[in-house]
């Protein structure tokens, strides 16, 4: 399978809109996702996918009018599928639009698509980071700051440190950042496949996009 982003026809569900720096997020995932699921197969009996932050599955590119399939339906059409997918997304048409789409892909997996905003957990909030404003540096960088912070919360429980492999997501020709992708495993074979992803990562988007 492709790490690029499949170009689709629009099919009359909700689509909402993505910048082009969303592209290079859909390659990265669909290219760790099929190391890892390859890699695992009959591993083990159960093979989980959680897509925190769903969307509809189509998202059409806002300088294009191009409709991409986007990573909830692109994870569904791995060579080695996993055997459950749960999304949630916090969108309600997102969520009706993604059922429908992902009715096709299924392959006999167990699918659950849950309506439901992520952020209302306390655990994800700064706020779990109390101390947070007196820590941070005078003329200190926020991003990098967070990264180390959650670095150090992941490392706690039991994950191996990922903050050198960060992928920073920038404004293609500009060098702004965006935000940055972090893959964490409590397994050196985990941090592997995410080097091998992002070497393997080429700037230069096919298909016309």
């Amino acid at each position: 399978m492709s790490d690029e982003p499949r170009i689709v026809a629009a099919d009359g569900l909700f689509t909402p809109e993505i910048k082009r720096h969303s592209l290079e997020k859909i390659r990265l995932h669909n290219r760790i996702a099929g190391i890892f699921s390859t890699a695992m197969r009959g591993k083990w009996p159960q093979l989980a996918y959680v897509g925190l932050y769903s969307g509809a599955g189509h998202a059409r590119l806002a300088d294009s009018n191009q409709v991409v399939e986007t990573s909830a339906l692109s994870v569904l059409r791995q060579t080695h599928p996993f055997t459950d997918y749960i999304y949630v997304d916090r969108d309600e048409a997102c969520v009706n639009a993604l059922r429908t789409r992902v009715e096709p892909l299924t392959r006999g997996a167990r699918v659950t698509i849950l309506h439901a905003d992520v952020n209302d957990s306390p655990d994800w909030r700064l706020d779990r980071l109390p101390t947070w404003r007196e820590e941070f540096p005078p003329n200190g960088r926020v991003v990098h700051f967070m990264l180390e912070k959650f670095d150090h919360a992941m490392q706690r429980v039991g994950y191996l440190s990922a903050a050198d492999d960060a992928h920073m997501v920038k404004i293609p020709g500009m060098g702004v950042m965006l935000y940055v992708l972090a893959y964490y495993s409590k397994h050196e074979t985990g941090k592997k496949f995410w080097k091998e992803t992002r070497s393997s990562l080429n700037t230069q988007l096919g298909f016309g996009l």
